[in-house]
């Protein structure tokens, strides 16, 4: 019977040990997931990890764009009249910067055919070469990602509709020389804040800027054709 006993009272001492053993690391619970150890750290979650990543910016500035080199004339189809013009008829590339050559095969670009940037165009700022003279009608008309145009030197004129629907557009800069600005040219291009007008300009037709945003304003020489349009569309002027 002693025997017995001193068996038992064993027994419970050896329980009580591993009981006591386990209770060094206690468990506790978060959030339904249990946890052992005292020294456990936390990762950051992903939300953490993204939310101190800093935005990167694609945004192509008129700086860029002035200094882009010239893009290869392998990435356009022209068609030489025999009369000395040249003109451009579609873009082959897929940079998003565009800088028009002065010549193809050895003879100068002089126009920009009707659709060559429109529609569904992937391009995004353009360099117009100083041996273009005419950008044509719809040239770049509704290509929604269209930002920034630089006109050349030698534009005389815009074509109706050349950048209509160009609800992107920020910066159009106009070169003197500019004689002609066709019906609705620069209209619906809801995101341009303001244009400079040449004093070369001569001819505005109507509705040249329809739709412009609210606050729209025309900057040009005082008593400029500039500044009679602006009047007669009941569109803000500021004299350069």
């Amino acid at each position: 019977m002693k025997k017995l006993i001193a068996l038992l009272l064993a027994l419970v001492m050896v329980l009580s040990l591993v009981a006591c053993g386990n209770n060094d690391k206690p468990n506790t619970t978060e959030g339904g997931k249990e946890t052992t150890g005292l020294n456990e750290q936390t990762k950051p979650s992903e939300n953490e990890d993204n939310n101190n990543k800093q935005p990167v910016s694609n945004e192509i500035t008129l700086e860029n764009l002035k200094k882009a080199a010239e893009s290869p004339a392998s990435d356009f189809e022209c068609v030489d009249h025999g009369n000395g013009d040249v003109e451009l008829l579609r873009y082959l590339g897929s940079s998003e910067i565009v800088v028009i050559p002065e010549s193809w095969n050895g003879k100068q670009i002089t126009t920009i055919s009707s659709y060559v940037f429109g529609v569904q165009s992937n391009v995004k700022a353009v360099r117009i070469a100083d041996s273009v003279k005419t950008v044509l009608e719809f040239a770049f008309s509704m290509n929604t990602n269209l930002e920034l145009v630089i006109c050349g030197s030698g534009v005389t004129e815009l074509g109706n509709s050349a950048f209509q629907g160009c609800t992107s557009l920020r910066e159009l800069i106009l070169n003197d020389g500019l004689i002609k600005i066709g019906h609705a040219s620069i209209g619906g291009c809801t995101n341009l804040k303001t244009i400079s007008i040449p004093e070369s300009v001569t001819d505005i037709s109507h509705m040249a800027f329809y739709a412009c945003p609210e606050g729209f304003v025309i900057s040009g020489k005082a008593g400029s054709a500039a500044e009679t349009y602006a009047g007669t569309a009941n569109i803000t002027f500021k004299a350069e």
